[in-house]
């Protein structure tokens, strides 16, 4: 089927996971985050978080009922999310969204569920309650293995984590943040030797992803999405991945983290076209890819790399193509009594085989030849307070994405947070930014956590 030239730019921002924020996606984040705001570090990658950015976990504590569920452990948040916006092709909106973890344990294992939901008042296409995750796991002496409904969270890279390929975006949340993510079923075997660590997950389905109404600024595409997903060999053929993860401890290096994973079904990353009605369909293909990534910490600075290889085994539209990262990080003397300061400085390009044909990130720009900057910081209330801004430019077309996030915890239970967020186009008109135009959008949570 001809690409519809339309279709494709809308649709190459999509590709490229609609973010210039990525904190809280990377492992390594969901550790520092831990250290910063004084929890304990997630001890399973593919543990439920619940982020900031949609459901902080800053402030959730595990508890126990007494009643005939004293053996349920729960915690969760719901809130009430504004959208303002000073652009006239998007309305503002407002919403209720809200997360919820269970888990329960057994002589043999654990079970864990994650219940999502989002009512939005004004786009009825932003309207969901799922049941996000529900995986059973095994631990023993030197393995586990679990099956079910789960998220896995790879990388390290902070606006981009061009390794976290295994659960597709949820569009409908929040299209600027990387955290909401869609579960997938699968089965996963881990052996474990000393700080070295060897799975072998098999992915059992591609989960097809919903979009919201199109005056809302969150979809990207022209026509509205009634369409389908395709895929080359059925929607259950299994993505399989082969990773292993191993640390070193030195003097000068104090700490080197490392992995390499190997995968052979369906990319993460999708294009689009129009069928006979002029409905968007989906198109998911397959791929041979080999991703890496490795962070090295040396006194107070983390030097950070990704890199993935695609192979596309058969599609006729698609590029082979090769995309890295780099970036450090910097930790300065602790600022006064109870705060922190975190700095980052990240840069992204994308490489690819053959001109003449489809390229994800060609057109929208976002993580090719981009330089990501930014700032985090905890106040002196020990953890209560935080804030965040970071901003994404392009060194070819002059874009800029920018954002900046506060967050105040009022005693124990509530949190209110504001995140302004900027889109500046550049010189080139046909980039997807550039069709979406200057947008300067203020968005108002207040959460309630239990």
């Amino acid at each position: 089927m001809q690409l519809s030239k339309t279709v494709s730019l809308a649709t190459l921002l999509i590709l490229s996971s609609s973010s210039a924020w990525g904190y809280g996606t990377s492992k390594s984040q969901a550790a520092r985050d831990a250290k910063l705001l004084e929890q304990n570090t997630p001890k399973a990658q593919n543990e439920v978080k619940l982020e900031d950015t949609q459901t902080t976990d800053f402030l959730t504590k595990s508890k126990e009922d007494n009643s005939i569920l004293k053996d349920i452990k729960y915690r969760g948040n719901i809130g009430i999310i504004y959208n303002a916006n000073s652009s006239d092709e998007y309305s503002d909106n407002s919403a209720v969204e809200g997360n919820s973890e269970f888990s329960k344990s057994f002589d043999t294992g654990k079970l864990t569920a994650n219940i999502a939901l989002l009512y939005d008042f004004h786009d009825t296409f932003r309207r969901y309650f799922l049941l996000n995750e529900l995986y059973y796991r095994v631990v023993n002496e030197n393995s586990s293995w679990s099956f079910g409904r789960s998220i896995k969270n790879w990388g390290v890279m902070e606006a981009y984590s061009i390794s976290d390929v295994f659960n597709t975006k949820n569009y409908l949340s929040d299209s600027f943040d990387l955290s909401n993510k869609l579960g997938a079923l699968n089965a996963e075997y881990t052996y474990r030797v000393e700080d070295a660590k060897f799975s072998v997950i098999a992915k059992l389905e591609e989960v097809e992803q919903d979009y919201p109404g199109q005056e809302n600024l969150y979809n990207y595409l022209i026509n509205p999405y009634y369409g389908s997903l395709k895929t080359e060999e059925g929607r259950h053929r299994p993505t399989v991945y082969l990773t292993y993860e191993n640390s070193y401890y030195g003097d000068f290096i104090q700490q080197l983290d490392y992995a390499l994973i190997l995968q052979n079904g369906y990319d993460n990353l999708r294009y689009f076209t129009l069928d006979s009605t002029n409905n968007i369909d989906q198109n998911a293909y397959l791929v041979n890819k080999v991703l890496g990534y490795a962070s090295l910490t040396h006194d107070n600075s983390t030097f950070k790399f990704e890199i993935a290889y695609s192979d596309v085994i058969n599609d006729p539209n698609m590029s082979d193509y090769v995309h890295t990262g780099l970036g450090i990080e910097y930790l300065p003397t602790q600022l006064f009594k109870g705060a922190e300061l975190r700095l980052l400085l990240e840069y992204y390009q994308y490489d690819y085989l053959d001109d003449g044909k489809l390229q994800n990130q060609d057109l929208s720009g976002l993580f090719n030849h981009d330089i990501f900057s930014g700032v985090q910081s905890s106040f002196g209330d020990y953890g209560s307070s935080d804030i965040k801004a970071g901003i994404l430019y392009d060194v070819q077309d002059f874009e800029k994405t920018f954002i900046l996030t506060f967050g105040t915890r009022i005693k124990d239970n509530y949190r209110l947070s504001m995140e302004w967020f900027v889109l500046s186009p550049g010189s080139e008109e046909e980039t997807i930014i550039g069709r979406i135009g200057q947008v300067n959008q203020v968005t108002f949570r207040a959460n309630y956590f239990f």
